[in-house]
């Protein structure tokens, strides 16, 4: 599996960078890595997508979480067992679904953390949703697309990412963008589910 690795490197969180590109290194599994500095969550994910045509995955990774040993090489393993998979996490700080047994997998409507999206999941729902942008629940409206086109979404087994990101409660102009892009997120939300609930699940690249 032929994998771009989409490194979305916040201006804000810097200092985070160098700790979590090196975790990268252990993949386990060849990609092509893209560094990505543009502002907003959802318009960087897309410039990395559009920026790399003709991968069969791609994997989204953010400088503020460490993956763990062989993160890609497992991604790729089930990514490539699990017929229909559309988008592989691994744990972080979210509480994990019930296991299925029969697949050794976590199902959810939408992991949260870095991923794993395959070239089938872009290719029938297309890019991110800007309007979340700078930062809101741009990875919550992937997952309930993916999900509404039929697509399987889940955590692999026995691994952790470790969120070195802790911001909650500080003041700072991080924090700050953050608190004001959620207050709208869910609104935004709200509206883009009914067009999604109403079949128009693709979205383009905007630039």
């Amino acid at each position: 599996m032929k994998v771009a690795c989409i490194f979305l490197n916040y201006g804000q969180r810097t200092e985070y960078t160098n700790r979590a590109a090196a975790s990268l290194q252990r993949a386990g599994h060849h990609y092509d890595l893209t560094m990505v500095d543009q502002y907003g969550i959802a318009a960087a994910i897309n410039k990395g997508l559009h920026d790399n045509p003709g991968y069969d995955a791609y994997a989204i990774t953010a400088n503020d979480i460490v993956m763990p040993e062989n993160w890609l090489a497992k991604m790729v393993q089930y990514a490539t067992a699990i017929p229909n998979t559309g988008i592989v996490g691994i744990h972080c700080v979210e509480t994990l679904p019930p296991l299925d047994h029969t697949l050794n997998v976590y199902p959810t409507w939408c992991p949260f953390g870095n991923w794993l999206i395959t070239a089938e999941l872009f290719n029938k729902i297309g890019y991110f949703n800007t309007e979340q942008d700078p930062y809101g629940m741009q990875d919550s409206d992937y997952g309930y697309r993916a999900t509404k086109a039929g697509f399987f979404n889940y955590y692999l087994p026995d691994m952790k990412a470790e969120h070195i990101g802790s911001d909650v409660g500080s003041s700072s102009e991080y924090r700050k963008m953050k608190d004001k892009g959620l207050e709208k997120a869910g609104t935004i939300y709200g509206h883009s589910v009914e067009r999604y609930d109403a079949g128009f699940l693709y979205l383009n690249y905007e630039q």
